[in-house]
């Protein structure tokens, strides 16, 4: 299974508390979503955000074999994956082979065969705007998750923004990524944990590091909700939302076998 969500199911999850003595002060702390950083080939090549302390890397476009594996030397156990215009079999496995994690893509030119693998992870890229049976139709995709992208102008995040992206979470019950033009603050990272995103993603290509880690110690110190989120299969509700009760003939039926 993909390393990268594994770690958003430990982050569901939250800290794990250890038993036996002076165990309230060993209690791990976990930021409240993931945190991917989308990087240029000359970025993952330098190696500059191996320790930055994030979940993983989105690597943007197609990358040579030598930058490649400097990349995967210096990066480690951390998951990385590609983002790719298009995706075959032959494609999938030459990027498996040097460890990728998990794959970034949109609907077209993508080839269902090259979606077979158990190990990598699988995220769509669907447009915030799509229509209500194209998002419905996500749940039965050979994918593990959806990014939605708020574009340059969408900053800083505005309530009927929130509306839209919450609006297609009730959609399908998939891991949801939010791509991110730029940093955003801890009340709108509280707000977009709210809804049910699982994981940010952030093009750290004008992003300071000083932004970054506020960014990041921002998700670590938002608290985790008090009333946890519906889990993955109740995100199906409006399918079933006007199921119809049971009759009144039923009840009456019951009725009669009960005297």
């Amino acid at each position: 299974m993909s390393k990268f969500l594994d770690r958003l199911d430990r982050l569901a999850r939250g800290p794990s508390t250890p038993m036996g003595f002076g165990a309230s002060s060993r209690v791990e702390k976990l930021p409240a979503m993931g945190l991917l950083a989308s990087v240029t080939q000359e970025q993952a090549a330098s190696g500059s955000l191996a320790s930055s302390g994030i979940d993983g890397f989105i690597i943007k476009g197609a990358i040579d074999g030598g930058q490649l594996s400097s990349f995967v030397s210096q990066v480690g156990d951390l998951p990385w994956g590609m983002e790719v215009p298009c995706l075959d079999g032959g494609t999938a496995s030459s990027y498996l082979e040097k460890g990728a994690d998990f794959f970034r893509f949109g609907a077209n030119g993508v080839e269902v065969g090259a979606l077979s693998a158990e190990e990598p992870a699988y995220l769509l890229s669907v447009p915030l705007d799509s229509e209500e049976r194209i998002l419905r139709g996500v749940e039965d995709l050979p994918v593990d998750g959806v990014v939605l992208t708020v574009d340059s102008s969408g900053l800083p995040l505005d309530l009927s923004q929130l509306m839209s992206l919450s609006a297609v979470r009730c959609m399908f019950s998939k891991y949801l990524l939010v791509d991110l033009p730029g940093v955003v603050g801890a009340g709108e990272l509280r707000g977009l944990r709210d809804i049910g995103v699982d994981a940010v993603i952030m093009d750290v290509t004008s992003v300071s590091g000083e932004a970054l880690a506020q960014l990041q110690e921002d998700l670590l110190n938002l608290p985790r909700q008090r009333k946890p989120r519906a889990s993955k299969s109740d995100a199906m509700l409006p399918r079933n939302a006007f199921r119809l009760p049971a009759t009144r003939q039923q009840d009456d039926d019951d009725d009669e076998e009960d005297d």
